[in-house]
């Protein structure tokens, strides 16, 4: 009886070593830090996990808000899923011409001021670039997430994103995306990581290194 007892617990310890890659990524959230190659906190990255293509990516259609107030988009970048809608309210009181030729999403709101009567919707994946018609340093950008699993980053670099899928570890996304609008001239580049080759430390944040040095954003 010895025998099969010591072969259970030798399964039982592999399965456990197996595991221990996974363990952490299990947990109803994963955190990220996104820094750049100094080292610096970098906000307003998002960061996308890609589901495998077994997994349910139904999305529940929300409506968003991109304000615009002291002649400046707010939130600067806005993180969204495909499709969901997005109003543009004027809180100034002068009007805005706003628009976007992003391929991802082409409109123009002709001069205005208040709230438009009907949202956009944003029904394709990628990065919106927002202007205004009237005022060139007006920049804001609108990143449209394939999928539900994504998250734009804090002061600090942070952001986590919920664990809600079927499988019971990360074996069900088969890819990471992180974007940053300092990554290109016209904010559509992003980069791709394998999670066999993300450094995850004890406590379970997993560090992304944007490959530039961060240029302080001017808000004045």
């Amino acid at each position: 009886m010895l025998v099969p007892i010591i072969l259970r617990v030798v399964i039982a310890a592999i399965h456990l070593l197996i595991a221990i890659p996974y363990m952490s990524l299990a947990a109803e959230k994963v955190t990220f830090n996104v820094v750049d190659q100094n080292g610096t906190p970098v906000k307003e990255a998002v960061v996308e996990l890609i589901p495998t293509l077994a997994t349910d990516l139904s999305m529940p259609n929300t409506r968003q808000v991109m304000d615009q107030l002291d002649k400046q988009f707010t939130p600067r970048t806005l993180l969204i899923t495909r499709g969901d809608s997005v109003a543009f309210p004027n809180s100034d009181n002068i009007r805005h011409h706003v628009y976007s030729f992003s391929p991802a999403k082409r409109f123009e709101i002709p001069l205005y001021a208040g709230t438009p009567g009907t949202p956009e919707l944003f029904d394709k994946s990628g990065v919106v670039v927002i202007g205004c018609n009237i005022h060139d340093s007006m920049i804001g950008f609108i990143y449209v997430a394939a999928s539900p699993f994504a998250g734009l980053t804090d002061d600090q670099g942070f952001t986590s994103i919920e664990n809600t899928v079927d499988q019971p570890n990360m074996q069900a996304f088969q890819a990471l995306i992180l974007w940053h609008p300092q990554l290109s001239l016209n904010a559509q580049d992003t980069l791709s990581f394998k999670f066999e080759d993300l450094q995850q430390s004890p406590d379970g944040t997993i560090s992304l290194t944007m490959p530039f040095t961060l240029i302080p954003t001017n808000t004045d």
